[in-house]
């Protein structure tokens, strides 16, 4: 069955292109939206945006949109994520295959567009955006849908910092992921109090696959010495996808903690039920045994909760794999081989469909050498 895109995004798109009147993409500050054109049915649009995947992307994840850098910003379509997680809106850096969810719907990423654009005309960074282009680009469309906010009063400062931009976002989108979590690691450093958690907790129930809130959370409960519950949440962070973690070049996220699974493994060894051979240890085992920087102890992990009956984990482990493989395209086809069979049991025909189009670019792609000669 093939998601569906949200009624909002198709609404603000089809206004950009006739605003804007480009053909293929309409910038709106410094984000340039894939825009449908006046000929393609919207019903249908979903395949033409899913084309402009990377190979590796994880396979929950469609761009509609990219930065001036060349970074894009997707939606999560899983047939397992839960609704609220589903309407997010994720930003994935084409260099590390890392992404973090900027807003929890599209409505309040275009209010995000918004608040950044303002704080990059405070800074005077006129290579993005000036007060002119401000006024004239952006005020515009968000008071035509309804997003205009007083970001004078959010942003005083004349440089707003990373910091500032966050906390103001937060009271635009009280549940924006990667805030929260920047809110939790910055109050999180106090030890005199668990301050923080709430917050982190508050971004993993927004987002149940955020690596990186559940390994702010492992730390807040590390500092304040509770062990069992610090491990509870690098064992989450460890069984999530890494594609979810911070990113030190992420524009106005650069804070958001990197997912180090060298940190998460040697942490998780000390644990005193990591010699237990069943329950969750079972697969993660062959993770913290082995080199967890490598895609084969994830498939081999993969394959284990598979066999278990634990496809959806299964799928995390076998995706986790794909996303380590970036760097070492050679492997990457056994990954694909087992999602393409763990959707198949799991009837997830869309993912299974994007897996199939992975497989006919990269062989399109590879050298004539490796290909079969007739």
């Amino acid at each position: 069955m093939k998601p569906l895109l949200p009624d909002s995004y198709l609404r603000f798109s089809t206004h950009l292109r006739e605003v804007t009147g480009a053909e293929t993409t309409a910038w709106f500050g410094d984000v340039g939206f894939f825009v449908p054109r006046s000929t393609d049915l919207l019903q249908s649009w979903i395949i033409q945006l899913a084309r402009r995947r990377w190979t590796g992307m994880h396979p929950d994840l469609v761009p509609f949109a990219a930065d001036g850098a060349g970074n894009l910003f997707c939606f999560v379509l899983s047939a397992a994520a839960p609704m609220r997680e589903s309407q997010a809106v994720v930003l994935w850096m084409y260099e590390t295959y890392r992404c973090v969810p900027v807003s929890s719907s599209f409505d309040l990423f275009v209010a995000w567009i918004g608040l950044t654009s303002f704080a990059a005309v405070r800074r005077g960074n006129a290579a993005i955006l000036d007060a002119a282009g401000y006024d004239l680009r952006i005020l515009p469309l968000l008071d035509r849908f309804d997003l205009a906010t007083d970001f004078h009063v959010l942003l005083p400062e004349p440089y707003p910092s990373n910091t500032e931009v966050s906390r103001a976002f937060l009271r635009i989108d009280p549940e924006a992921p990667a805030s929260l979590v920047l809110t939790a690691c910055r109050l999180g450093q106090s030890a005199n109090e668990l301050r923080g958690l709430p917050e982190a907790e508050h971004a993993l129930e927004v987002f149940p696959h955020f690596g990186a809130a559940a390994l702010a959370a492992g730390r807040i409960h590390e500092l304040h010495r509770d062990r069992a519950e610090a491990h509870a949440a690098y064992r989450r962070a460890l069984r999530s996808p890494l594609t979810y973690s911070g990113d030190s070049m992420m524009p106005f996220l650069s804070e958001v903690p990197e997912l180090d699974l060298e940190e998460l493994t040697t942490k998780l060894a000390n644990d005193p039920g990591f010699d237990d051979p069943y329950g969750e240890w079972a697969s993660l085992e062959l993770i913290l045994d082995n080199d967890p920087n490598e895609p084969e102890p994830w498939l081999h992990a993969a394959v284990d909760a598979a066999n278990d009956q634990q496809l959806e984990q299964g799928v995390t482990f076998a995706a986790n794999a794909l996303h380590l493989t970036a760097q070492k395209p050679e492997t990457a086809m056994e990954s694909i081989s087992l999602l393409l069979e763990l959707y198949e049991a799991l009837g997830w025909s869309w993912h299974h469909g994007l897996m199939e189009r992975e497989l006919e670019v990269r062989a399109e792609a590879a050298p004539i050498s490796k290909k079969s000669r007739r």
